[in-house]
């Protein structure tokens, strides 16, 4: 099964969202959160094995991502934004989501026998229940994409079968 452009431009599908953000910190303690954020000051989430690096921040990983080859502008929202690059895609949050400033990249992979799996790593930064139900929305979405690329798969192979008739079908079968 080849991944097309649609099936990877559904993987884009965003989820909706409100506000969250804190605005109460000093220069300095934004120049200290720049180089290096605590472990307790984020939520690091991995399915699928792939994992993104939640000690370097938000801004960073947003570079990072934006940075990679063929990276593109796929949707946005006043909420949130998607780039994609081939079966990669990044989801990040805008300072109006209430789950902000979160990323999430999601992967498609082709595995044995055409299987597709998605595998999916993320970084919180904000309240750890935001997170979880961003989390959980993607994990539904996810679930829904594959079963949509199933049944596309399923319905390409019906209408690309043939039956072909026997030569000799005019008599019933069993009759003399």
């Amino acid at each position: 099964m080849k991944t097309n452009g649609a099936a990877l431009f559904a993987l884009a599908i965003l989820i909706p969202a409100a506000s969250c953000a804190d605005a109460d910190t000093s220069d300095a303690e934004e120049t200290e959160k720049s180089d290096a954020v605590a472990s307790e000051d984020f939520h690091n989430y991995s399915v699928g094995g792939l994992r993104l690096d939640c000690p370097e921040g938000f801004e960073k990983l947003r570079a990072d991502a934006l940075a990679m080859d063929g990276m593109e502008l796929v949707t946005e929202t006043d909420e949130q934004v998607a780039y994609m690059s081939g079966p990669i895609s990044f989801t990040l949050t805008k300072d109006v989501h209430y789950a902000h400033p979160m990323i999430v990249r999601r992967d498609v992979i082709v595995g044995e026998e055409d299987k597709l799996s998605v595998s999916m790593a993320a970084c919180g930064y904000g309240s750890k229940e935001d997170a979880d139900k961003v989390m959980e929305r993607f994990a539904v979405l996810n679930e829904r994409f594959l079963l949509q690329q199933k049944i596309r798969v399923q319905s390409d192979v019906g209408t690309n079968f043939e039956i072909k008739p026997e030569e000799d079908a005019s008599e019933p079968a069993g009759e003399e």
